[in-house]
């Protein structure tokens, strides 16, 4: 078998972009071109587009009575490639319906060549839009820059997995480092938040049980995970549970879920508790029960939340009572919140408003 030796392995990346810019170029006199008869262009000043210089070149009479517009490369550099398109602006400065665009890339030559078109329009339609003998042509360039970077890899490494698992063991066994510590029926276990944060996969729930033996609903369980993540600073974890519990959110758990967020901080988990809420029917509904008005108790800051997602005026005016009762307050049931609301069965609050 021949003998390889492995080299190394190398990545080059192209990046391509089309840099615009226009250039608007004014002719005066125009008849007195036509009266010379004259077959050389007529060259604009010289403008930079994708780091290039380039030039309007306008032809009076440079076909069969047609009048013709191209644009000359200015600047060194072969290969140079772009997307053309010419304009005549009427009197107010505005395109006129004569306009030239190819949706496809030119090739210049390099320095001195130019790309355009022959029959941009004819000389006996063109008076129609000369004003004061002048026309004016607004050129807009599209460059393509294109650009490549060669990487360099270093050589691949096989990893010792075997060493890697002994190393981990013997970590475990010395506790070194050890900056958590489980409990588990009085016995002592040590670990590293960072271990467990980068090996907590977290697997589809089956509906484990607790310990009275009653079956643990999906959200649940993944609440008192996420308690355990936020209390052992494991924010990967966290992260995760608080994405599952964003898509459990339903009428029977969103105030209890909100609760949730500002206890342990959870931003996103807030967000979309607060945008579930936004919907006034929803509101009104959420807010027939104990568990609303005890959120508003001990978190008035939700309240003020709440408010600025909503809307509806009637449930809007009802959240104003509800914030001045809790504010005068924190501890006492309002009697009286305002001309649309009731009371509801157990001392719950409501609104009486058809939605």
């Amino acid at each position: 078998m021949e003998n390889m030796r492995k080299g190394k392995e190398t990545v080059s990346v192209s990046t391509n972009e089309l840099v615009q810019g226009s250039h608007v170029f004014k002719i005066s006199g125009y008849s007195i071109l036509l009266e010379k008869k004259c077959s050389d262009p007529i060259q604009s000043a010289p403008f930079e587009v994708g780091g290039h210089n380039w030039a309007i070149n306008f032809y009076p009479q440079y076909f069969n009575q047609h009048s013709s517009v191209f644009i000359e490369q200015l600047s060194e550099g072969n290969g140079m490639r772009a997307k053309i398109r010419f304009d005549l602006l009427d009197q107010l400065g505005k395109p006129s319906e004569i306009t030239s665009h190819d949706n496809v890339l030119y090739m210049f030559g390099g320095k001195n060549t130019e790309c355009g078109y022959d029959f941009f329009v004819s000389n006996k339609e063109l008076s129609s839009y000369l004003h004061n003998d002048s026309l004016t042509i607004r050129c807009t360039l599209r460059v393509l820059k294109s650009s490549v970077i060669q990487q360099v890899q270093p050589p691949f490494r096989e990893v010792l997995t075997w060493k890697i698992r002994s190393d981990l063991g013997k970590l475990l066994e010395s506790g070194e480092g050890a900056d958590v510590i489980f409990n588990v029926k009085g016995e002592l276990f040590p670990a590293h938040k960072c271990i467990l944060a980068a090996r907590a996969p977290f697997p589809e729930i089956e509906e484990p049980f607790g310990n009275n033996g009653e079956q643990l609903s999906r959200t649940v369980l993944v609440q008192k995970l996420l308690l355990v993540a936020d209390h052992y600073l494991l924010d990967q974890l966290k992260i995760i549970c608080e994405d599952i519990l964003r898509e459990e959110i339903s009428d029977n758990n969103v105030v209890q879920l909100l609760a949730l967020s500002e206890q342990h901080n959870c931003g996103l988990l807030k967000d979309t508790c607060l945008g579930y809420l936004a919907d006034p029917k929803t509101l009104a509904l959420v807010m027939l029960t104990d568990e609303f008005l005890q959120l508003m108790i001990d978190y008035p800051s939700v309240l003020k939340d709440i408010k600025e997602n909503i809307s509806h005026p009637i449930v809007g005016t009802t959240l104003s009572d509800l914030q001045n009762s809790i504010e005068g307050d924190s501890r006492s049931t309002p009697n009286s919140i305002g001309s649309n609301s009731i009371i509801g069965e157990g001392g719950t609050t409501g609104t009486s408003t058809d939605f």
